[in-house]
């Protein structure tokens, strides 16, 4: 039989198969509505085989898009009709939404088609609930031509599950000379807990998930020629601008310096260190112009949010100078969501298993990360350009989007998914050289983690269940810090050590 027709097959089993378990379970009265469900899932599962087959195919990657795609949309379907049963009594949750933000888009969105108003006005001031409008518009125009009858909110759901799914075979199918990264890189795009919960809602995060990974493998591939390369990339990010005008700039110029730094070492030249000065002022600039009045703002307010909301936060900042507070959050918002809160702070069944599955995903893929600004010292002369900037960009990602860690445990992390691609492949990197290497360093950072992670779950056990007796906070910080340190000087001496003995061979093949 031909492929494509096989191809064909599979997508309508799959996508009979899940329309039949919507309509069953969301009970839902409009023909109209499941049958524009049914053809959307037909077209999405059909682009992910072939493009499977194009980008693959090897039986690994089948397995992972497969069962990628099963978690997020039996997540989202799960999450749709069972919150109103399962959740806390609040609107967002009876209503069947994982997020508010989502709850309020969508809402607008059904609002607005529903409504004699062209969809483009969608990106006007006076809808609140999406600043840039495009994900509105989007989901307004899908209401008003697919489901008009009928408020199928899971029509949304299904399509953030598709264009998350669809950067899986791009970051697989990334140029690297040591698969194991892209495996690893491909493993943490797919499973990575906050990825999955994100991707099953009507949330932004997923389409810029998917919409990064093609733009960085044509950044990068060199399957396609330039001509076609330039065109599919104007267009990716003039979609990913629509969505998320701040973030899409960071991710744009990410692939740019990306690019080219990918052209230098395939013709094994060095990277001018004029280029090198020119990617930082524009990074700078790009902050300072796009989002540096927004990100002090927004911090200060969710600084203010963060002492209402918690008696423990309000104590530390009263202990603290009033410079010292936003540095605080900041540092306080990299460590979320933190695994021993998750662990002991009470809430129900569904939020807590949640948030113990998300608060493991970042405890595992911190580390990985940390060790990556060591692993700028150890990688060749050749590589170490290249990764410094790109480490680098990641780290100062990191820290701008853990400014907004006073609003709550949701809006920092779900920052970090808009660059999941480069700190997916850059937390592979990390792990594969470490852990083949047995570096030290990557050991020690390992026992930072565990240090922190033990200090933190004992005391919220003493605080929520009144065990083992309470540390006070900034003798615990300061007892982190000076064992921290201590692991920190100690690995300087053995560097010392081991750089007399002989220096360590460098990494030999092209991360």
């Amino acid at each position: 039989m031909n492929k494509k027709l096989t191809d064909l097959f599979w997508s309508f089993g799959s996508s009979l198969f899940i329309s039949l378990l919507v309509f069953l379970i969301g009970d839902v009265p409009a023909f109209g509505s499941m049958i524009s469900f049914f053809l959307l899932a037909i077209i999405g599962i059909y682009v992910l085989i072939r493009l499977y087959r194009l980008l693959g195919p090897n039986k690994l990657l089948c397995w992972i898009m497969i069962l990628a795609f099963s978690l997020r949309i039996g997540f989202g379907i799960f999450s749709t009709y069972g919150l109103p049963i399962i959740g806390y009594d609040q609107k967002t949750q009876q209503e069947g939404y994982l997020f508010r933000d989502a709850y309020n888009r969508d809402l607008q969105a059904w609002k607005l088609a529903g409504s004699e108003e062209p969809i483009w006005i969608a990106f006007g001031s006076e809808f609140f609930s999406d600043q840039y409008g495009g994900l509105l518009a989007i989901s307004a125009f899908i209401y008003r031509y697919s489901s008009p009858f009928f408020h199928l909110k899971i029509l949304i759901t299904l399509l953030a599950v598709i264009i998350s799914v669809i950067g899986i075979p791009f970051v697989w199918n990334m140029p690297v000379k040591h698969q194991g990264v892209n495996v690893l890189a491909t493993l943490i795009y797919a499973f990575y807990p906050d990825a999955i919960l994100f991707s099953s809602s009507q949330m932004r995060e997923p389409f810029l998930m998917g919409l990064s990974a093609i733009l960085f493998w044509l950044a990068i591939s060199k399957r396609l020629s330039r001509q076609k390369r330039l065109i599919f990339s104007i267009i990716i990010s003039l979609f990913m601008l629509v969505l998320s005008t701040r973030t899409a700039v960071f991710i744009i110029l990410f692939a740019i310096i990306w690019s080219f730094m990918e052209s230098q070492e395939e013709k094994a030249k060095k990277i001018p260190f004029v280029f090198l000065a020119l990617s930082g002022f524009l990074i700078l600039v790009s902050i300072g112009i796009l989002s540096w009045g927004w990100i002090i703002e927004a911090s200060k307010w969710d600084a203010i949010l963060a002492v209402q909301k918690s008696g423990w936060i309000k104590f530390i900042f009263s202990r603290i100078p009033e410079i010292l507070q936003l540095p605080f959050l900041s540092v306080y918002g990299l460590t979320q969501p933190v695994l021993p809160a998750a662990l002991v702070e009470p809430a129900i069944a569904f939020w807590k298993t949640i948030n113990i599955f998300r608060s493991v995903g970042w405890a595992l893929l911190a580390p990985l990360l940390a060790y990556s600004v060591a692993l700028i010292f150890r990688l060749p002369k050749i590589y170490k350009h290249k990764w410094v900037v790109l480490i680098i960009f990641v780290i100062l990602w990191l820290l701008l989007s853990s400014t907004r860690a006073g609003g709550d445990i949701w809006d920092n992390p779900r920052y970090r998914l808009a660059l999941l691609v480069p700190i997916a492949r850059t937390a592979a990197l990390s792990f594969e050289y470490g852990w083949r290497r047995k570096d030290h360093w990557f050991i020690r950072i390992l026992l930072a983690e565990l240090i922190f992670n033990l200090f933190f779950l004992q005391w919220y056990l003493s605080r929520y269940l009144n065990l083992f007796g309470r540390i006070d906070f900034i003798l615990m910080i300061a007892i982190i810090s000076l064992l921290l340190l201590g692991i920190i000087v100690q690995g300087i001496f053995h560097e010392v050590k081991i750089n007399k003995r002989a220096k360590l061979k460098p990494l030999e093949t092209n991360p």
